[in-house]
This record gives C-alpha cells, structure tokens and sequence, in this order.
C-alpha cells in the first residue's frame, strides 16, 4: 500500500510556467485527484479533478475527466467541462474545473463545479468560483469567468485537501513547483487526497 504518495509534474514555456502536484490521503492505495494541463501557441488549458471519496472509485471518476479533456484539449472551456460530465455519468463523479488563458488577448477563462478552487497574486477580483455540484451526476447551471492576466500573474488552482485558509502572498515569491511543494507541505489535509497547480506568468519579451 502506497501512502501519501505524490505526482509531480513541471514544464516552462517561453512567458508562463506551469507546476503540480498530486497526494494521496493517508492510508490510500491511490490518489482520487487528478490534473493535467495541455499547452498551445494560441491557449493554455488546465483541468483539476476531485473525485468523490477517495480509493479507486475516485481515481477513476478523476482519470476520466482529465481522458476526456485530452481527447480533445482545444475546445472551449465550457464544452471542456460539459464533456467531462458526459464522461463521468457511469462514476461517482467528481469536482472538475477548468482555466484556459487565451495568450493573445492574455485573458483567462475559468469555470468549475464543486470543491475546486482557484486563487491570485495579485488579488484584483473577478476570476470567478465553482459552483456547487458534482460532475457526472446532475451539472448545475455555471458559467465562464473572464479576467485579464498580466506579467508576473499568479493563479493558483487546489481541491478541498488543500486548506482553503491558506495565503497565497506566502507562495508569492516562490517559483511554481517550491510554491505547490509548500503548499502541499503546510496546507495539505492528510486525510484527504490534494492536489494543486500554480500557473505563473513572466514579462513578455520585447522585440
């Protein structure tokens, strides 16, 4: 039996770097969270998935929202979300949520249903909440939050195994994957699985 195992994941592009990390709940064979993230010229596309409980039967509610989101990574986050929904009717469910960040326009879409969070350094407002719900079983109404990014931009996305009280100026300083580390590290709830993806943006170049 694997206990508090971990999944780290890390990549840099040119503008923006992405870090996550996966834990298991104490005394649990495998993780029920689940992330993935998927990069273009023209969108940066993340899905974080909590399934329901923990053990087996949320790992696979949270390995098929992120199997669906990769099959077909390009599309529009609320479709991303919708079919996610569509994939996960013969599971538990799972809590699914969804940022996208249009490069161009440097504008980030985000929408979620149940436990996801997501929050910013700096603090202006506007990135929007999951609703409550759970994928897979009935989707409630939800929508699209839209907010511009800027350069040095912090977003912050975490399941409910993460402490919802922590600050995140406290990772403010931190490159990407030290700050998830911390996180996990002083915020993580050992009796439940946690996951968290930190997405920071750097200056654009000027040509």
């Amino acid at each position: 039996m694997t206990t508090n195992s971990l999944f780290e994941k890390h990549e840099t592009f040119p503008g923006f770097e992405l870090a996550g990390i996966a834990r298991t709940c104490r005394g649990m064979p495998v993780c029920g969270d689940a992330f993935a993230w998927h990069v273009s010229e023209t969108a940066i596309t993340v899905v974080v998935a909590d399934g329901l409980g923990h053990g087996q039967p949320a790992r696979e509610a949270a390995d098929r929202a992120i199997d669906a989101f990769l099959e077909e990574p390009g599309l529009p986050a609320d479709r991303i979300l919708r079919r996610c929904h569509d994939a996960l009717t013969r599971t538990r469910g799972a809590a699914v949520a969804v940022a996208q960040v249009d490069l161009a326009r440097r504008e980030l879409g985000f929408c979620g249903v149940g436990n996801v969070g997501v929050r910013e350094i700096p603090r202006r407002g506007g990135r929007g909440a999951s609703v409550p719900g759970i994928v897979g079983m009935r989707l409630p109404a939800f929508r699209v939050f839209f907010s511009r990014v800027e350069d040095h931009d912090y977003v912050l996305f975490h399941t409910d195994g993460i402490n919802g009280a922590f600050d995140p100026m406290d990772v403010a300083k931190l490159a990407p994957l030290e700050a998830a580390r911390t996180i996990q590290q002083r915020w993580g709830l050992a009796h439940d699985d946690a996951s968290v993806v930190c997405l920071r943006f750097h200056a654009r170049e000027v040509r």
